[in-house]
């Protein structure tokens, strides 16, 4: 266990920072939302937390996550979850996606479920994990710490 300047982020704090994530999506209408997160990935936040004063921090080396690590982090999960619940299933029909997708496949679709079933489950991995942290940041080795408590 790494020793962090900081406690980590309570389940409402990083409640508040994923409501407060869609609200700065809305507002923004995605476009703002966008250029702000490329820039301040790199400082270990997203823009939900530079509001809140949270910071993801890398618990093999007890700093802050660099724009990579941040990178895999935010999207790595997202783009494998949906390689596999998207992908198999098209490879497995041998049909292309623009048939899918003609046949109104993806509305209620084995890939959907999967995808949001995965999802959910990195979600509410945070209940069962005392160290406070989602599915994926046990995968990436990363904490999210609340800067604002010191």
């Amino acid at each position: 266990m790494t020793d962090y300047p900081f406690p980590k982020a309570s389940l409402k704090h990083r409640l508040g920072q994923l409501l407060i994530e869609y609200a700065l999506f809305i507002v923004t209408l995605g476009i703002g939302y966008l250029v702000w997160f490329l820039i301040i990935l790199g400082q270990g936040q997203t823009p939900g937390k530079q509001v809140l004063k949270l910071r993801v921090y890398d618990s093999t080396t007890g700093k802050p996550a660099k724009w990579g690590h941040m990178f895999i982090r935010e999207f790595g999960l997202v783009m494998a979850v949906a390689v596999i619940a998207y992908g198999i299933p098209v490879i497995l029909s041998l049909q292309s996606l623009s048939e899918f997708a003609s046949d109104g496949y993806f509305e209620l679709s084995i890939g959907n479920i999967l995808y949001y079933g995965i999802t959910a489950f990195d979600a509410f991995w945070i209940f069962k994990n005392d160290a406070r942290q989602r599915l994926v940041d046990v995968i990436c080795k990363t904490d999210v710490l609340n800067e604002a408590a010191k």
